[in-house]
C-alpha cells in the first residue's frame, strides 16, 4: 500500500516566524538566526560603505572639476598662445573708470571716486600706462587688471574691465601689437589680498601653470602691505616678486596727491593675514560685492585650493607650487 506524504503544517496558529524554523532544533534555530541577522548587517553596511564612497568621489570630482574635464582644461591651456608665458604682471584696480571721453581719462570726474581718492585719478592711469610697459618689455609676460565689480553707484562694471576698456581706447599707448594679446582681467578681487591670490590663479586658468615671477603695481601706500603681509601669507619668493607704484618714481610727471590716506588696513591684516577673521576686513569686502557677485576660484587651480579656502591667524602650511 503506498505510504501518503508527509505534510508539515503549522501547529498553532498563534506561531510567528518563518513556519519551517519550528520543525529545526531549537539550537540549529537559534544559530540560522544569528547567522541571517550577520548576514543581513554585514550588507547594510557594505551598502553604507559603498554609498558613502560614491558621494565622496562625486563630492572630490566636483570640486576638483571632474578630473576629466579638468586635464582637457589644462591641455587646452597648454595649448594656448599663453602658455608660453612665466611672468604676472598685476595692476591692482581701486577705481571705477565709468568716463565715456577717454581723451580726458585723466580727470577725476571720468572716474567714480571715493571721497579719500579725489585727485588720483592720474595715478590709475599712469598705474595702467605703468603694466603695459612692462609687458612690452618682456615677451613672457601676462598682464592682468584686477578688481571686482566693487562699486554700486558705478554699476555692474568691474575695475579690471574698465581698466582694460581704457588701455584700449588709450591704443595701449602705443604698443597694442606687442601687448594686447597679453592683457586680460581678473574681475573678483575686492582688496589686495585678493588682487594678489585671485590674479595668480587667473594666470594658471589662462596658461596651464603658475607664474615664475611677480610685478604687482599699487598704490605706494599700500607696499608695505603687499610686499611683506599679503607675499609673505601664500609664501611667494621674495627674489621673485616685485612691487611698483608710479607715485614713488613719478615714470610719466604730474602732482602726486599730498593727502594719501593712511594705510589703516595694515594693523588688521597684521593679525588677520587672510582677511577672513578681522569684522573691519570682513565688512569691507562685503561692501565691495554690492551685487552679489559669487567668487569662482579655486575653480581651474586645484593646487592652491587650500590656499584660497583657508582661514587662520597663523601662515598656511600646505605644499605650494612655487615651493622650493
Amino acid at each position: 500500500m503506498q505510504e501518503l506524504p508527509t505534510f508539515v503544517t503549522r501547529r498553532n496558529k498563534h506561531a510567528t516566524g518563518c513556519w519551517w524554523l519550528q520543525v529545526l532544533e531549537p539550537v540549529r534555530a537559534q544559530r540560522h538566526r544569528r547567522w541571517v541577522t550577520l548576514c543581513v548587517l554585514c550588507a547594510a553596511v557594505m551598502l553604507g560603505v559603498l554609498a558613502t564612497f560614491g558621494l565622496v568621489r562625486d563630492l572630490l570630482a566636483a570640486r576638483l572639476q571632474n578630473p576629466s574635464a579638468h586635464a582637457r582644461g589644462s591641455e587646452a591651456a597648454a595649448s594656448s598662445p599663453l602658455s608660453q608665458l612665466k611672468h604676472l604682471i598685476i595692476v591692482a584696480g581701486n577705481a571705477v573708470y565709468t568716463g565715456s571721453n577717454f581723451a580726458s581719462a585723466r580727470d577725476d570726474h571720468q572716474w567714480y571716486l571715493e571721497d579719500y581718492q579725489k585727485g588720483q585719478g592720474l595715478v590709475f592711469l599712469q598705474h595702467i600706462r605703468r603694466g603695459i610697459e612692462i609687458a612690452q618689455a618682456d615677451p613672457q609676460a601676462l598682464l592682468l587688471f584686477s578688481g571686482g565689480k566693487t562699486r554700486l553707484e558705478a554699476g555692474p562694471l568691474s575695475e579690471a574691465e574698465s581698466y582694460w576698456r581704457l588701455a584700449s581706447a588709450q591704443a595701449w599707448y602705443g604698443h597694442a601689437e606687442g601687448v594686447s594679446g597679453r592683457v586680460l582681467t581678473e574681475d573678483f578681487a575686492r582688496d589686495s589680498f585678493e588682487n594678489l591670490l585671485f590674479s595668480i590663479c587667473r594666470f594658471r586658468q589662462l596658461t596651464g601653470h603658475y607664474p615664475r615671477n611677480i610685478t604687482m603695481i599699487s598704490l605706494e601706500l599700500k607696499r608695505k602691505r603687499i610686499e611683506t603681509q599679503h607675499r609673505t601669507a601664500i609664501r611667494y619668493p621674495a627674489a621673485q616678486f616685485r612691487f611698483i607704484s608710479t607715485e614713488e618714481a613719478l615714470h610719466f610727471g604730474g602732482p602726486v596727491p599730498d593727502s594719501m590716506p593712511a594705510d589703516r588696513a595694515l594693523a588688521a591684516f597684521a593679525t588677520d593675514p587672510y582677511g577672513c577673521l578681522h569684522e573691519e576686513l570682513l565688512e569691507k569686502r562685503r561692501k565691495r560685492n554690492p551685487f552679489h557677485v559669487v567668487i569662482p576660484y579655486p575653480s581651474g587651480c586645484p593646487e592652491i585650493a587650500r590656499l584660497i579656502r583657508y582661514c587662520g591667524r597663523n601662515i598656511f602650511k600646505g605644499r605650494l607650487p612655487w615651493d622650493p
